[in-house]
């Protein structure tokens, strides 16, 4: 059964006022709402696009605002806090359907995987090394994954089953974001001796023996793929670990002088009081 847009458009729009005055022609309203959206600027972005919806709902592009529109409500919200209740999860479920129907190649990763999460509470690992590039993206931006810091040794599981199935080309920000999260858990494990001997099997089964050399690899390739903001969290590691490497007390200041960390930190204005290390 076809979905009826008119009826759904109804429902999300029947609460927002429109301006009489409006003189944006449709492509331009879309696009304004676009750049807001690319912006990241949430609130903005819903409003012009509800706006454009309310006013063009036959428009060719109506389709792609409801689904931007859509997007910019879910993260106005906190991701890693977003509640969905039954009635918006049909809500957002008739609105997947509907954008798929109308327009089979867009990409709804994002719809999708908050649609999953809505009903899968718990991530475990067999639900997490099956999702696409995509949605696994999604998943770590909402942190839904193994906490690194909490559970290192289910953290490397799902990354190295994840990318045994997946041994194609990963692109570049999501392979970022995976070898900064197994850093993370390696550096756990390397604060942690007397659990890291214990469990050298298990570590070494998911392809992360020698620890140090495995972390200094994972810190390389997040910091050389990630974009600014990942590329500081990395760096802000990667110090850390280098300074907790060696003996403090003879060669801290040596380190912080020739440390390439430190160097790119300092090069972007780095705030000591606020450098803390990541968990």
């Amino acid at each position: 059964m076809k979905l009826n847009i008119k009826k759904l458009l109804l429902v999300l729009l029947f609460v927002i006022p429109v301006s009489t005055g409006y003189s944006l022609s449709p492509t331009g309203q879309f696009n304004s709402g676009r750049r807001a959206f690319m912006l990241g600027h949430w609130q903005e972005a819903n409003e012009t696009f509800s706006k454009f919806i309310k006013i063009w709902p036959d428009h060719s592009l109506s389709i792609k605002a409801i689904y931007f529109k859509t997007i910019s409500e879910m993260r106005s919200a906190k991701a890693d806090s977003l509640e969905i209740n039954v009635r918006k999860l049909a809500s957002l479920t008739q609105i997947l359907n509907l954008v798929k129907e109308k327009l089979p190649n867009f990409d709804t990763s994002e719809l999708n995987i908050t649609i999953k999460g809505a009903k899968n509470s718990h991530w475990d690992i067999k639900a997490l090394v099956t999702l696409p590039q995509a949605e696994l993206m999604h998943v770590i931006d909402r942190n839904w994954h193994p906490k690194p810091s909490i559970h290192p040794l289910k953290t490397l599981e799902w990354i190295s089953r994840w990318e045994t199935l997946n041994n194609k080309e990963i692109r570049p920000d999501l392979d970022a974001n995976i070898h900064y999260i197994k850093a993370l858990a390696l550096w756990q494990i390397v604060k942690s001796p007397l659990a890291k001997d214990a469990n050298i099997s298990i570590i070494k089964a998911w392809g992360s023996w020698p620890v140090h050399t495995a972390l200094e690899e994972a810190l390389d390739i997040g910091f050389s793929k990630g974009d600014p903001s990942l590329k500081r969290e990395v760096a802000l590691l990667g110090y850390h670990y280098e300074y907790f490497s060696h003996d403090i007390v003879t060669r801290a200041k040596k380190r912080v002088k020739k440390s390439r960390w430190y160097t790119y930190l300092n090069g972007r204005g780095l705030n000591h009081k606020e450098a803390w290390c990541p968990q």
